[in-house]
């Protein structure tokens, strides 16, 4: 059924904002949004799996912004080529990432990247890629954190049953 709905969408040429909410779906269904010509805002608010992987050949020629919140991503192998255009990326709630792919810092239109619950580690990770941004001459570069998730204040705690109990209590 999924696959349908995705077709349908693959319909509307001129499509440029999209939100999926409460929708469970694999993240290569996701990759063949890129087929989209205008697609500018990409919103997910779902289920998606624990890895996207966006191979070569997947870009999202015109999209400036993306927006993820999915408590489940935990892996993530993109490129600079995939996001030519990305100016913003929002992660909200992806409570098991933990690095945003150093191939952002590739990406010469970036200008924001913004973390709420999310790891610490993911926003260190964001940290490394605004001071390669900087160093690449984009001072325009920020990141912005909200309410990170330490798991090293917890070291006596069980690692899985902190990331379930934060999920149940924030999202």
């Amino acid at each position: 059924m999924m696959a349908q709905i995705i077709n349908n969408i693959l319909l509307l040429k001129n499509i440029r904002k999209l939100m999926f909410r409460k929708m469970k779906c694999e993240w290569k269904v996701i990759n063949v949004l890129s087929k989209l010509p205008r697609l500018e805002v990409l919103k997910l608010h779902a289920d998606l799996g624990k890895k996207w992987e966006v191979p070569e050949n997947v870009k999202f020629c015109h999209l400036i912004c993306l927006k993820i919140s999915n408590r489940n991503l935990k892996h993530w192998e993109v490129g600079a080529d995939n996001f030519p255009k990305l100016e913003r990326l929002f992660l909200n709630g992806c409570i098991e990432l933990r690095e945003i792919p150093n191939s952002f810092a590739e990406i010469p239109t970036l200008n924001l990247i913004q973390l709420e619950m999310c790891l610490h580690s993911a926003v260190m990770s964001a940290k490394q890629i605004e001071a390669e941004q900087h160093d690449y001459g984009n001072e325009n570069m920020v990141v912005i954190e909200k309410y990170t998730i330490k798991l090293e204040d917890y070291p006596d705690e069980d690692e899985e049953w902190m990331m379930q109990s934060y999920s149940k209590d924030r999202l």
